[in-house]
């Protein structure tokens, strides 16, 4: 006998948002200390650091523009 409800493993958490990180200003400069200092690579500063290497990009491009804000990611 089939029920009418589907057996999906997201059911339980389909009305459940992902939370969005923030990191503080002095979190992204400690990242971005790191990688010039240990010549790291942005996939390299995501094993250590556990942020996604285009945001570590993102942060060293914001921060050489000048535009270096509590919102900046």
């Amino acid at each position: 006998m089939k029920s009418g409800k589907k057996n999906n493993v997201l059911d339980g958490s389909k009305n459940e948002q992902l939370k969005r990180r923030v990191f503080t200003l002095e979190f992204k400069a400690e990242v971005l200390r790191h990688k010039k200092a240990e010549n790291l690579s942005p996939t390299e500063c995501r094993r250590k650091f556990d942020v996604l290497p285009k945001m570590v990009q993102q942060w060293g491009k914001t921060i050489r523009s000048g535009q270096n804000t509590k919102r900046a990611n």
